[in-house]
């Protein structure tokens, strides 16, 4: 289970929930978001999405191409304004990166860590985004 943020990804039984509501995707789209989610904040590109969910191995410009419509089809079913992304955000000329729920994942990691007395460790790769309003 991937659970950042509003989102919950059950590989198990491909499901998507967020924020509590059930969200069909394919098992493509299911798989480009399994690999957003599987590190936060860090940025994926084009070609590891293509790799991952087509298994196969092709250049840049057509990795852009073939994944596109996935993206645009997950922010559709996923963002509350598709036009202004805030979950799956595009990082120009090399892919995408998951952006929600980064703030709050910190904030869980930071108080689990309090709670057993240790100081809270974040990934290097967690960075905090504004929460959609």
């Amino acid at each position: 289970i991937y659970h950042v943020g509003p989102l919950d990804a059950r590989h198990t039984t491909t499901r998507v929930i967020l924020a509590g509501s059930t969200i069909d995707v394919t098992p493509t789209e299911f798989v480009v978001l399994q690999e957003l989610l599987r590190e936060p904040g860090r940025v994926v590109s084009c070609a590891e999405l293509v790799r991952s969910s087509q298994h196969i191995t092709i250049d840049d410009e057509e990795a852009r191409q073939v994944i596109r419509p996935h993206i645009v089809r997950l922010r559709r079913k996923i963002e509350p304004d598709p036009q202004q992304p805030c979950y799956i955000q595009s990082v120009r000329g090399i892919g995408y990166r998951w952006a929600g729920g980064l703030e709050q994942a910190a904030e869980n990691t930071k108080h689990r860590a309090q709670s057993f007395g240790r100081s809270p460790r974040l990934p290097a790769t967690v960075q905090t985004f504004p929460q959609p309003v």
